[in-house]
């Protein structure tokens, strides 16, 4: 169990360094990650298997996720001066981002998972 999670988390840091080495030669101001989940995302619907290989390291790396993200939003919370109008407009962006990334990522989710239940 731990090679394999090991493995998923190797080859998906492998996809992330991939589109760093990518966004370096590409120049488009695009980070190397979004590079990385588009090669990550060829791979999978192009190759099935790699689908099963990176699943135990990204369980791993999503349970992993608040780790990073707490510390993070209690800065934020304590250096935000919450009395602003600009403040207020920049949460209303972030907000409908993330839920169009959440919206997205349900599509693609439900693309790569399409045939799966069928047996």
């Amino acid at each position: 169990m731990l090679a394999e999670q090991l493995r998923g988390v190797l080859l998906l840091m492998l996809a992330y360094m991939a589109g760093t080495l990518a966004a370096g030669f590409a120049d488009a101001g695009i980070p190397g990650a979004i590079f990385g989940l588009l090669f990550c995302l060829c791979a999978v619907l192009a190759w099935r298997p790699f689908q099963e290989m990176i699943r135990p390291g990204a369980n791993v790396m999503l349970a992993l996720i608040p780790l990073c993200l707490v510390p993070l939003l209690v800065r934020m919370i304590v250096v935000l001066d919450f009395a602003t109008a600009a403040i207020w407009l920049v949460i209303g962006v972030i907000t409908v981002c993330a839920l169009l990334g959440v919206v997205v990522t349900g599509l693609i989710a439900k693309l790569c998972l399409r045939g799966e239940g069928e047996a």
